[in-house]
């Protein structure tokens, strides 16, 4: 397993049961959409996590790498 996934896979575990079915569904979603939805998706995600303070300061997400 490559660090990327590990960190994903790393955030997914902190997911409470909810949250987790939230994310599976979306990337259930984002996988069944068409390539177009999907660059849509993905730009609309990313402005919404650039805009989200994480981690202390000097020191990146452990999820996202930010």
């Amino acid at each position: 397993m490559n660090d990327k996934t590990r960190r994903v896979l790393n955030g997914w575990m902190a997911l409470n049961a909810t949250e987790r079915a939230d994310f599976e569904r979306a990337v259930r979603d984002y996988n069944t959409t068409s390539y177009t939805k999907q660059e849509e998706l993905r730009e609309s995600v990313h402005d919404r996590v650039i805009k989200v303070q994480t981690g202390p300061l000097g020191q990146g997400c452990p999820c996202c790498g930010r």
